[in-house]
């Protein structure tokens, strides 16, 4: 097999899916299934993997493009005894050259934004409640993500999670630098309701993509729960489909019981 030419021209790819890549692999007491973009990367490697040696193919129409990444997005959202009996997909195609490992790279990462705008687009669970101040301002952005999470390997559920985001400055030349900040509370949804609209006010941003999540759980360590963590892997996967950030600038924050989630999503997720 000729692996090394594909290699070359995707490995900055390779290297975008994997920041964005599942938590779960470094602390295994959180059950959940693998972040979403980290599908990306698998998809590259294996390509590059898998390739024979006809001749290089063009770059596939973006639809069957999409149709690849969804294939292995529903073999990655299947529980480990499923995924035991199911075969993993399998692509056959030849050699690419190194231009033309780019040009797939570039195809793919846009089909992957497709698939996101298109999540993004998901109609919520009903009506979701968001601070009077921050509907008022008028210039922060409203939003939800779901996510599934498995809290046993066999159960799978599905939580929603309301954020606000706001961009100051200009945008820098490589995206926004993304500045995360996590609530305070406790166990009752008014006592994290109160911090969650504190939030957008505590800390001065100059220049940056700024966001404040509300958690999905209310519990003395909302964050730390199983659901608030694939909300959050959601939101970090989501994110590029709303705005240009920069991968390699994105701050995780908190202020109280959001400072404890803060010091325990930061080693769960070092390569974000």
């Amino acid at each position: 097999m000729r692996v090394d030419a594909g290699f070359d021209g995707l490995m900055s790819l390779v290297a975008i899916g994997c920041r964005w890549s599942c938590h779960r692999a470094m602390n295994r007491k959180i059950p959940c299934g693998p972040g979403a973009a980290c599908l990306l990367a698998a998809v590259v490697v294996f390509l590059l993997a898998a390739i024979g040696q006809a001749g290089e193919p063009p770059v596939p129409p973006a639809a069957e493009l999409g149709k690849l990444l969804g294939t292995y997005a529903e073999y990655e959202g299947l529980s480990p005894l499923e995924k035991a009996r199911t075969k993993r997909p399998s692509f056959d195609y030849p050699p690419l050259s190194k231009d033309g490992a780019a040009a797939w790279g570039k195809a793919l990462w846009q089909a992957w934004v497709e698939r996101l705008k298109a999540a993004t687009q998901a109609k919520p669970p009903g009506k979701l409640a968001f601070p009077v101040a921050w509907q008022k301002a008028g210039n922060i952005f409203l939003g939800f993500v779901q996510a599934d999470y498995r809290a046993k390997p066999d159960a799978k559920s599905t939580v929603t999670m309301r954020y606000g985001a706001v961009t100051f400055g200009e945008r820098p030349e490589k995206g926004w630098p993304v500045f995360i900040n996590l609530h305070g509370g406790g166990p009752n949804p008014r006592t994290n309701d109160e911090g969650w609209v504190v939030t957008m006010r505590q800390y001065p941003v100059k220049q940056g993509l700024y966001v404040c999540p509300r958690s999905p759980v209310d519990s003395v360590g909302s964050w730390n729960e199983a659901p608030s963590v694939a909300a959050l892997e959601r939101l970090l996967a989501e994110l590029p489909a709303r705005w240009e950030i920069d991968p390699n600038r994105v701050y995780l924050m908190g202020f109280s019981m959001g400072a404890i989630g803060a010091f325990h999503l930061g080693p769960c997720m070092p390569d974000r």
